[in-house]
C-alpha cells in the first residue's frame, strides 16, 4: 500500500510541475492511477496489463523481481 502512494504522489508531483494546459493531462493521469489501483488491488495480472505498453520494463525492488515485456506477464 505503501508503494502505491508512493508512485501517486510522485506521477501528481510531476503533473502539478507541467504547463498551465494540462487540464485533460491531468483528468487522464488521474483515470489511469485509478484504474492502476483498482486493477493492483484486485492482484488481477489481466487488469493490470492493459495499464502497460509492449516494452514493459517493470522492476519490483524489495521482492528483486525484473519482467520485461507484456508477454512475460501471460499475456
Amino acid at each position: 500500500m505503501h508503494r502505491k502512494l508512493v508512485v501517486l504522489v510522485m506521477l501528481l508531483a510531476l503533473v502539478n510541475g507541467g504547463s498551465s494546459a494540462r487540464g485533460a493531462d491531468t483528468q487522464e493521469l488521474e483515470h489511469v492511477l485509478d484504474q492502476w489501483v483498482l486493477a493492483w488491488s484486485s492482484n488481477d495480472v489481466e487488469r493490470l496489463l492493459p495499464l502497460f505498453t509492449e516494452s514493459v520494463d517493470y522492476e519490483d525492488v524489495p521482492f528483486g523481481a525484473r519482467l520485461r515485456g507484456r508477454t512475460l506477464w501471460g499475456s
